[in-house]
């Protein structure tokens, strides 16, 4: 007699073994932890067998590497049943260097694609207008008058 083994946890067809005799029950077998005795169907490429405790159903195998839309972070996948809109199993595009380009998940194909970035604004820069000089205009009584002094005190200074 064949049993056949699911995961503990998914349920998804692991593989088939000979059931064991049972020792104490001529003719009966042993069916295993996570085991049952109903083969399941044929199961079709890119499916999976999911035993729901009575019968095998096959679904959509999304197990696998998924790779997150907005981060590009990559996701180890388990559960056969798991179903994100934000994650997709197409690889992004290997890029060694991205001058001024962004990775970046496209609706409207349904795959990635390299954008370039706009090149940066810089703001235009105005030099400031030199402040006037106070003292461009006065003669050197008035200049000397501004810090207290008469020409005949800066004379004196200066001997």
């Amino acid at each position: 007699m064949k049993e056949y083994h699911y995961h503990p946890e998914y349920k998804y067809f692991l593989c088939e073994t000979d059931a064991h005799p049972s020792p104490r029950v001529p003719g009966e077998y042993l069916i295993s932890a996570n085991a049952t005795d109903i083969a399941p169907p044929e199961i079709p490429n890119g499916f999976i067998s999911i035993f729901d405790g009575t019968s095998w159903n096959n679904i959509e195998d999304k197990r696998g590497l998924h790779y997150c839309k907005n981060t590009l972070c990559c996701y180890n996948v388990e559960d056969p049943t798991f179903n994100d809109d934000n994650l997709t199993t197409i690889t992004p595009p290997f890029q060694e260097r991205l001058d001024n380009q962004v990775i970046k998940w496209c609706c409207d194909n349904n795959d990635w694609i390299i954008e370039n970035l706009p090149e940066p604004e810089l703001p235009e820069i105005i030099e400031p207008e030199p402040d006037p000089d106070p003292f461009e205009n006065m003669t050197v009584q008035e200049k000397l008058a501004v810090i207290g002094l008469t020409v005949d005190e800066l004379k004196s200074l200066l001997l």
